[in-house]
């Protein structure tokens, strides 16, 4: 397994095999909770965009994580499932996802798969750890 051996900027987090080593593919994990008021998720557009590049570059494909203190679950999906085009209806009027704001790109809940949940006690700490702005950003009108 790769991980990189740095903090700062790296194409991904982890180079994952599946145990038939017939598939290999990226992993990326990332401590973003959902947003209180829109069903979704997201992280930033430039992040986005390099693991665009490294599917197309190496046609590997990027597994996206979320790890939600706030739901107190993991859940993502394959980058290339995430981004296919989504219509939600929030309220009274329908998003289309994923939606670029502020340079973030947001996705929605629904297009994720719960990987697992996480323990009441390790979401308080990762409360105290997560600086989440997420609610600040509101979906175009």
């Amino acid at each position: 397994m790769y991980r990189p051996e740095h903090t700062g900027a790296h194409p991904f987090d982890t180079l994952c095999v599946t145990r038939d080593k017939q598939t290999i593919f990226a992993a990326e994990v990332k401590t973003k909770r959902s947003r209180t008021t829109y069903p979704d998720t997201g992280f930033n557009l430039r992040n986005y965009r390099d693991y665009q590049r490294v599917q197309e570059a190496h046609n590997l494909r990027v597994y996206v994580f979320f790890v939600d203190e706030r739901k107190r679950e993991i859940y993502g999906n394959w980058l290339d499932v995430m981004d296919q085009p989504r219509k939600i209806r929030v309220g009274y009027r329908d998003l289309i996802y994923p939606i670029v704001q502020k340079e973030i790109i947001f996705f929605p809940l629904e297009s994720m798969r719960t990987v697992c949940s996480i323990a009441e006690d390790d979401a308080q700490a990762l409360t105290r750890l997560t600086h989440n702005k997420f609610d600040q950003v509101h979906a175009p009108r």
